[in-house]
């Protein structure tokens, strides 16, 4: 059986565990010049913005399943094998999962190292303020959903604030 995103989401809403789906409107990536990137890591560097991308435009996922990480994760399971590759795929980008939050700060800390161009220190301080400012996965499973949604919105801003940087590179040559 072949699900839409949309189908993804009734599925979800009609869900007993799922309290809400806010699906993220289309975000607009300025374009961004690959040139500052040496060409051994250049495919990398164009993962990591897409993976940044795909985060962006992901949605929120609510459910009431609290801390309960381990009721979480058969629910998860049970979905996938009842839905398939599709409900894989929609719900494992869910912008509140501590992991797509932690591959984000992987992601600033890989484009700092990659990066070579006329903004590199501004490209590492940024990777530097979102690792201060962001909380450790311990901490973050315990924090109450609305400190996890700051924290999304926080991300959410430091991957435009990337995204607005290396976007501006090709007019600092």
């Amino acid at each position: 059986m072949s699900n839409t995103k949309l189908d993804i989401e009734k599925i979800l809403l009609q869900d007993e565990h799922i309290i809400a789906v806010i699906d993220n409107p289309h975000v607009n990536i300025p374009h961004i010049p690959y040139t500052s990137f040496p060409l051994d890591v250049r495919l990398k560097a164009m993962a990591r913005i897409d993976y940044l991308t795909q985060y962006l435009n992901a949605p929120l996922i609510f459910d009431n399943f609290g801390n309960d990480h381990t009721r979480r994760r058969q629910w998860r399971q049970q979905m996938n094998e009842k839905y398939g590759e599709e409900f894989h795929q929609y719900y494992q980008h869910n912008k509140l999962r501590a992991n797509v939050l932690f591959a984000c700060s992987s992601s600033f800390t890989l484009l700092g190292m990659y990066h070579q161009g006329p903004l590199h220190s501004s490209i590492l301080f940024l990777d530097y303020f979102s690792q201060a400012s962001l909380p450790s996965p311990q901490q973050y499973a315990t924090l109450p959903l609305k400190e996890k949604i700051e924290v999304s919105n926080h991300t959410d801003k430091i991957v435009l604030g990337v995204f607005n940087l290396l976007s501006k590179e090709s007019s600092q040559k």
